[in-house]
This record gives structure tokens, sequence and C-alpha cells, in this order.
């Protein structure tokens, strides 16, 4: 909870379902292989149009601001991690 008493989470993890009616955000927290939904956001396609919008237009403002964010991995530093046996590889080919 923060100062004003609102429920505060941390979300590494979305999962999105979809009806002819509705979106279903499920919003968790992943650690390695354990995944803790934290939340669920049911909205009208209308609103998660919007929301998407609006997400949109502040992470180009963000990138505008502290450039823009990778999403490609240092291979050079997840080979030196692997070397040093911090990061191994697990049988789905993701990192643990």
């Amino acid at each position: 909870m923060n100062e004003d008493g609102e429920k505060v989470i941390y979300t590494n993890a979305v999962n999105v379902s979809m009806s002819q009616f509705d979106f279903v955000l499920d919003v968790c927290y992943r650690q390695g292989r354990e995944v803790e939904s934290q939340v669920k956001i049911v909205t009208s396609p209308q609103h998660y149009k919007a929301l998407i919008h609006i997400l949109t237009e502040n992470l180009k403002r963000y990138e505008e601001l502290f450039g823009p964010i990778n999403l490609e991995v240092n291979q050079e530093t997840l080979n030196r991690l692997k070397d040093k046996g911090l990061i191994k590889e697990m049988p789905n080919g993701r990192k643990k």
C-alpha cells in the first residue's frame, strides 16, 4: 500500500486473452519458473484500444527523454555470465 492507502503491485509479465466482448489482462509477477497472478483486469475492446493508445504515447515520451528501450539480449554479456555459471540454459532455450 502507498501512503494514500492504494494497493501497489509490481509486474513483469502480462497474459492477454479476449472474447468478442472484452479483453482480459492477467497481470503477473514472474520469478524464475514461478508465475503469480497479481490482478485480472477485464475491459471493453474500446477501453482496451484507448489504453493501448495512452501506453504507446507515454512510451514514445519516455524514449524521447531517456533513449530507446533495448529488448535485445547483449550476447557478449550473456556468454560471459554463462561462462561464469551464473546463467544456465533451460530445456526450452530460456535462461534462468
